[in-house]
């Protein structure tokens, strides 16, 4: 029985190894053909027709809420890949455990004795190292007494004799056991514990750990392929651990370097995003500071005009009113607003959202510092307190230019494009 339920543990956490790791390299697959898919797919002409029926169910739908939103599913997706997986490779391990539980006791295996008691009381433990009492049970019906003997690479089983049983489990913690017809007492005291009275003389056996169950099926092989009936009996079959051990080192081994792969892979495709991305983040600071010192000064004084205008606009006074009576703003007028500041200042957003990933809260808390509003406008339009903004703002610095900066330093930049 304890050999079954290692046997039975052992399946069930390599199984949820192994389902583990193959959830990690999907959803580690999946998702890096997501993200290059995701940006095609946001600048395509075909999303901005489906927009409205897949993703955002509002009117004047921008790319930017499609960004976010595709960014949102795609985390929420790889959250629950990853949540149904494990929650797979548990139910999987449980019902293992289960199983185990609901095997019934029986002979079957290899069992050695450990001490045996006489009527009178006295207590005898078994302390002959060079050789133990070992009975196999071949499906209960079979009993091969033989010696256990260990030697210099794993053991030797010789064979004393044989005899018929039979094993009937009554429930209820009783048992029928025969040897050749003689009825024998029998109780199981634990899972790992036989005790077996003959002429009223207890004899207590455990599970032998060294015979495991691949010894078992070769002992069992090279016993039908000798001529038992004719009474080849005192033989002796031999064992080694060796190979055994060979195995378990070999297969620790290749656990071992599969998972060490593993980890170099992630981190070597974490390194390279990371390289990748402030590539990116260079080129578009670059990109930025080009076109702000090759502009053209009749462009510079359009551009400044038209900024007046917008500041003088009625939109903007109205909103400026309720910004400052801290009044919050729908994400209808949140979507009006970035209409009404993409105009005036070209390629805002994308600018924004081609520097870093950026959530709603951000990219709101950069339109309201384009807005010229304090710091405690924000607070009171986003219910955040002032803290809560100045975290933002120098968190964004920080992941924009890779260096810890001031939330004054991110109004300045903003303030600039």
């Amino acid at each position: 029985m304890n050999e079954q339920r290692k046997k039975y543990k052992g399946q069930g956490m390599t199984l949820l190894v192994f389902y583990l790791f193959t959830a990690y390299f999907r959803v580690f697959c999946t998702f890096s053909m997501l993200d290059g898919i995701c940006k095609q797919f946001a600048n395509s002409v075909l999303c901005k027709n489906l927009s409205h029926l897949l993703i955002l169910p509002r009117k004047n739908k921008t790319q930017r809420q499609l960004h976010i939103a595709m960014r949102t599913m795609k985390q929420r997706f790889l959250s629950a890949g990853v949540l149904a997986w494990v929650v797979c490779s548990l139910c999987l391990l449980m019902s293992c455990s289960q199983q185990t539980k609901k095997e019934k006791r029986g002979l079957q295996g290899a069992w050695v004795l450990t001490r045996y008691v006489y009527p009178e009381g006295d207590e005898v433990p078994w302390t002959d190292k060079s050789k133990q009492y070992c009975q196999i049970y071949n499906s209960d019906s079979v009993c091969y007494v033989c010696e256990l003997i260990p030697s210099a690479t794993g053991f030797v089983i010789h064979c004393l004799r044989t005899f018929n049983v039979t094993f009937i489990d009554k429930g209820g913690g009783e048992y029928l056991y025969l040897e050749d017809e003689y009825p024998r007492p029998l109780f199981f005291p634990n899972d790992t514990t036989l005790l077996i009275q003959r002429s009223g003389v207890e004899y207590y056996w455990t599970r032998a750990s060294q015979v495991t169950d691949r010894h078992q099926k070769q002992f069992f092989s090279m016993v039908e392929s000798n001529d038992w009936a004719d009474g080849n009996e005192n033989e002796n079959f031999v064992f080694s651990t060796t190979e055994e051990e060979l195995k378990s080192y070999n297969h620790a081994l290749v656990f071992s370097v599969l998972f060490f792969l593993l980890l170099a892979l992630f981190v070597v495709r974490y390194f390279y995003q990371e390289r990748k991305r402030n590539q990116h983040l260079r080129q578009q600071l670059a990109q930025i500071a080009e076109e702000r010192t090759q502009r053209l000064l009749p462009v510079q004084k359009a551009l400044e005009e038209v900024e007046s205008e917008f500041f003088a606009s009625d939109y903007y006074v109205q909103l400026r009113k309720r910004i400052s009576a801290g009044e919050n703003l729908s994400q209808e007028e949140w979507d009006e607003l970035e209409q009404h500041i993409n105009p005036v200042y070209p390629g805002f957003t994308n600018k924004l959202f081609n520097l870093c990933p950026m959530s709603l809260i951000e990219y709101h808390v950069c339109l309201l510092i384009k807005l010229n509003v304090t710091p405690t406008e924000m607070a009171n339009v986003l219910n955040k307190t002032t803290s809560s903004i100045s975290t933002i703002r120098s968190r964004l610095y920080q992941k924009v230019f890779q260096q810890k900066g001031s939330s004054r330093q991110w109004d300045e930049f903003i303030l600039s494009l």
